[in-house]
């Protein structure tokens, strides 16, 4: 949910569309009676079934389907999709699209432990913790973010509630040694992509890194432009939400990494 503008510049699958799909569909043979040539009466037709197109055998209906990877990409509300995901060591510093406005943010966390900080900080980043720590509320059919997740983030109160939809593009967990411990020089965490009725069309990133030289990392990254007219007027204030929101991620994130 790209939720802020800060830099100027040039600047990226599924969970769920709900789709209720009804189950098999039978038909029945009418029965009827005819008499064959010189023989006896026939008996009636044994009832046929006959099974609908849009289901095959055995098939049961289901309140959630998962959407194929096409459904999802016609959903985005922009083209360049992706450029969020850069694994380590990849730069963060160029490379976006052109067209939007980019902010990239970066701290340093301190602590004794950074393998366990590390792993604290991406786990607790892709089961959603950041945002919820951040006063975001996180709707979502699932409790990972993983590539295609849907989910439907919340500032504010009341009416004054913004809702930001928006489907997960890649994520990224622990690699872990084979004493269970973070490897240095590694990125966690997971991008999305606005959908339809986001205040803003873009994509998002949120990493935890850990440095080769075994330093902790919170890092936010964003590209987008406003999605209509209403709010690219509300844009100074828009701003000022960000640099808030913004603040209550970094210090989200040093509690989470602080539950390492």
């Amino acid at each position: 949910m790209p939720w802020w503008s800060r830099l100027p510049g040039g600047a990226a699958g599924d969970v769920s569309d709900e789709s209720h799909r009804s189950g098999p569909h039978l038909a029945t043979a009418s029965p009827g009676w005819g008499d064959t040539a010189g023989g006896p009466p026939r008996a009636p037709a044994p009832p046929r079934a006959r099974w609908s197109t849009r289901l095959g055998p055995g098939r049961r209906p289901a309140r959630h389907r998962t959407p194929t990877e096409e459904d999802a990409m016609e959903q985005f509300t922009y083209e360049e999709r992706g450029a969020t995901d850069r694994p380590f060591p990849g730069s963060l510093e160029g490379g976006w699209p052109s067209g939007y406005t980019v902010m990239v943010e970066s701290r340093e966390i301190a602590t004794d432990d950074p393998s366990a900080s590390f792993i604290a900080l991406t786990e607790g980043i892709l089961a959603w913790e950041l945002h919820r720590g951040a006063g975001l509320t996180m709707d979502s059919p699932v409790e990972r973010a993983e590539p295609g997740a849907h989910v439907i983030s919340g500032f504010g109160l009341g009416r004054a509630r913004i809702k930001a939809p928006c489907r997960v593009i890649w994520s990224r967990a622990p690699q872990l040694d084979g004493a269970g411990r973070a490897v240095p020089g590694q990125r966690g965490g997971f991008g999305y992509g606005t959908l339809p009725g986001h205040p803003v069309r873009g994509e998002e990133g949120f990493y935890a890194e850990l440095t080769a030289d075994n330093r902790l990392l919170f890092i936010c990254s964003a590209y987008s432009v406003p999605a209509g007219p209403l709010f690219r007027l509300a844009a100074p204030v828009t701003r000022l939400t960000q640099r808030y929101v913004l603040s209550r991620y970094v210090a989200a994130a040093r509690a989470l990494a602080r539950l390492g």
